[in-house]
């Protein structure tokens, strides 16, 4: 299964990339990300090709893998999912409950799968678990399980993007209320 990495950062390299570059029958194809010198280098070191145009390359893999934060994974994961692409996604996978049910949508009607590792917010990526954890781990099962899921041609699974948009949907509730228990707390202060 030809794999793409969307994402060129330091979690991109140290885990999608050398996950992706451990699991039999994977292989890291196509790269690309924001900043196209950044894609380049991260492809030549893995032996994979960079892309500056998401639609080719999204056209030259199998499969996207995400190491972005959900705001710019949302609408490339769904041009990858009606594209008919197997996803490999973080969590949350959309910072709204609309763009979460769109992935969702995307991937149902394409049949694709979805998992993922990582929880962001406006702070970033979550330190949970507070301890060092070896992710590439976790990466090389994940793509195992999504490549093993595609070629038996299943499109459900436990971690899938059903899953991953329930996630947003119930991050979406603790946070409106979180806001209805905190009246004004976004305002500025008042001197």
């Amino acid at each position: 299964m030809r794999f793409g990495l969307v994402g060129t950062g330091f979690w991109a390299r140290t885990a999608h990339a050398t996950a992706l570059a451990q699991v039999p029958g994977i292989s890291l194809a196509a790269v690309w990300g924001r900043n196209p010198q950044a894609a380049a280098s991260l492809a030549a070191d893995f032996g994979a090709t960079a892309y500056r145009d998401v639609g080719a390359f999204i056209d030259a893999v199998d499969a996207v893998a995400f190491a972005v934060p959900p705001d710019v994974q949302a609408p490339i994961a769904i041009q990858a999912a009606e594209a008919g692409k197997h996803l490999l996604l973080e969590k949350p996978i959309a910072t709204s409950t609309a763009e979460a049910d769109k992935m969702a949508a995307a991937a149902e009607s394409a049949g694709a799968t979805g998992n993922s590792l990582f929880v962001w917010g406006e702070a970033g990526r979550s330190a949970m678990p507070a301890t060092q954890v070896d992710a590439v781990p976790a990466l090389r099962t994940a793509a195992s399980e999504l490549a093993a899921a595609a070629a038996a041609g299943r499109s459900r699974h436990p971690c899938d993007v059903q899953f991953g948009r329930d996630v947003v949907r119930v991050l979406a509730a603790a946070q409106a209320q979180v806001d209805a228990a905190r009246p004004g707390l976004d305002d500025p202060p008042r001197l």
